[in-house]
């Protein structure tokens, strides 16, 4: 019975510490600032079910999604102007701002994070906020099909 609940705990210790390899690696993806590695990027965070997902695709539709060179950390601005670190989500002060590069988004992105933040939307327990991010989804669907 111990060896049991031994193997258990080792199989949710490795699955946590895996889910997080995948956060880093997804991450990372916005880090290199190219379109095709942040394209792949929203839409691992779309799948991905982690609670970073949302504030890290909102910051990055806002034109809030911050690289820091000198660290290359992942950062974001909230609204109220605070730099957020993208992974853990802890504040972060005695940063520069001015030397923060954006992560650079196009119009293609843009329809990837509206998509993104509604499929994330649908699981919502409100039935509101369900059916606008269905029509969200909807309406970012590729046109050209």
């Amino acid at each position: 019975m111990a060896a049991r609940l031994l193997a258990l705990l080792f199989l949710i210790w490795s699955a946590t510490f895996a889910r997080a390899d995948t956060i880093d690696d997804t991450l990372s993806k916005f880090l290199e600032d190219k379109f095709p590695q942040t394209s792949a990027a929203i839409g691992e965070l779309a799948v991905s079910g982690s609670p970073i997902a949302t504030p890290v695709l909102e910051a990055l539709g806002d034109n809030r999604l911050l690289i820091d060179p000198a660290t290359h950390a992942l950062l974001y601005r909230t609204s109220t102007g605070e730099i957020i670190n993208a992974r853990t989500g802890e504040k972060i002060s005695g940063v520069n701002a001015a030397e923060l590069k954006k992560v650079r988004v196009n119009n293609s992105l843009r329809s990837a994070i509206d998509a993104a933040l509604g499929s994330l939307t649908l699981a919502n327990p409100d039935p509101a906020k369900r059916v606008a991010a269905a029509e969200a989804v909807f309406k970012s669907r590729d046109q050209r099909h």
